[in-house]
């Protein structure tokens, strides 16, 4: 039996979260802590560039471009979990079929310009591997997201063990 697979979007944002450890690691030897540029910036990572103010998207490109090719290679993984973003943004808005073609061939250019770091290319092999369920979910809207960060609720039975904490 196949397990349940990750959400697109959370594939993205662990290979960003990935691409900033390795690259700190590669570039100071150490992991990295307050005061080194790419960790001040890591929360900002984590969020969409929508929900960014003007103030901190000013900041953030010239921060990671300032510390050099690698502040640089983590800019790439954040503009690649954008675009993939982009592309699962048309769900619900009945996009017309050109509009998601042109999206999902930035996402996948992308990637491709940046195919020498391994992060943006995870999330292009798993749109690939999933592209007939991604644009099933752009065209109509429909999702199993709703069900997959729920538990069953757990009953008693009259077992006596607690219904709350199911043993595995």
């Amino acid at each position: 039996m196949r397990g349940r697979s990750r959400p697109v979007r959370l594939v993205a944002n662990a290979k960003l979260a990935e691409a900033r450890r390795r690259l700190t690691w590669r570039m100071r030897r150490r992991r990295g802590r307050a005061g080194d540029p790419e960790w001040d910036a890591r929360r900002l990572l984590r969020r969409n560039a929508e929900d960014l103010t003007g103030q901190q998207r000013d900041t953030l490109e010239p921060d990671l471009t300032d510390i050099g090719t690698y502040g640089r290679q983590i800019l790439a993984a954040w503009k690649a979990k954008e675009k993939l973003r982009a592309l699962l943004a048309l769900a619900r808005t009945q996009p017309a079929r050109s509009q998601t073609s042109h999206r999902l061939h930035q996402f996948y250019d992308w990637c491709a310009e940046h195919s020498y770091l391994p992060e943006p290319v995870t999330p292009a092999e798993t749109v690939q591997a999933r592209w007939a369920e991604i644009e099933a979910f752009i065209q109509t809207g429909a999702t199993n997201a709703a069900s997959e960060g729920t538990r069953p609720s757990w009953s008693s039975s009259g077992s006596g063990t607690n219904a709350s904490t199911p043993s595995n």
